[in-house]
């Protein structure tokens, strides 16, 4: 997998395990990151990340449902906004 450096990762858990899946993620001795688009629990957690630390965290964590990899950043406030920031 080519990978440059480190990049931005969300682990996707059930409403109100974020704090959970964070403790999992910072024992695994990676760096959890503040979402800026966040108001609060949002069933995910944001940390960063290398291709080799996605794959430990896809095998480790326990309560995390998946660890994805954004592939566009911007804040969605209606299916329209959803919609533009896809095409982009």
């Amino acid at each position: 997998m080519d990978w440059p450096g480190t990049g931005t990762l969300v682990a996707t858990c059930a409403g109100g395990t974020e704090g959970i899946v964070r403790q999992e993620i910072e024992r695994l001795g990676m760096r959890v990151v503040p979402d800026p688009h966040s108001r609060g629990p949002s069933g995910a957690v944001t940390f960063a990340g290398t291709a080799r630390e996605m794959i430990r965290a896809n095998i480790h964590l326990r309560c995390a449902g998946r660890v994805l990899v954004p592939l566009v950043d911007g804040a969605v406030t209606s299916y329209d906004d959803l919609y533009r920031l896809a095409r982009r």
